[in-house]
């Protein structure tokens, strides 16, 4: 059995990426991902169509300049947190089923133990590019 291949953190041009969900989802696809996280900035989860791809729902929060979280899930808590309720925030999300994520390599967080993975490697030129290693923080 082969693992799944996708992306935790991917743009649209519904916040600050250059492309439409379903294209993302189509040239991810043809490079062979299995999944993508459309994790458009301060934004509802992407519930539209055809992809070629699973879709995951998820929204990546802007708390500052340099704190970016993304969450996936079906029940992403409102409103967004702000820095010092992560922790707390982050509880509530992953009793929903969801996971939080640290974005960016040079964000900085106090509670490591409140993501579930951190981006190590962040991607600015496409799908098949660059790889990226997740270390998985939680159970």
């Amino acid at each position: 059995m082969r693992p799944y291949l996708g992306d935790l953190h991917v743009h649209s041009r519904r916040s600050d990426g250059s492309r439409q969900p379903e294209e993302l989802g189509y040239q991810g696809a043809g490079t062979g991902l299995d999944f993508l996280a459309l994790t458009d900035h301060d934004r509802e989860p992407y519930t539209g169509g055809a992809t070629g791809v699973v879709i995951l729902p998820g929204t990546e929060f802007s708390l500052g300049h340099r704190w970016h979280l993304v969450a996936l899930g079906q029940h992403i808590p409102r409103p967004m947190p702000k820095v010092g309720q992560v922790p707390e925030w982050a509880a509530d999300l992953h009793e929903k089923g969801g996971a939080l994520i640290l974005a960016h390599p040079w964000t900085i967080i106090r509670r490591p133990e409140s993501v579930a993975t951190i981006e190590i490697w962040l991607s600015r030129g496409g799908f098949g590019r660059s790889r990226t290693v997740e270390y998985g923080g939680q159970d």
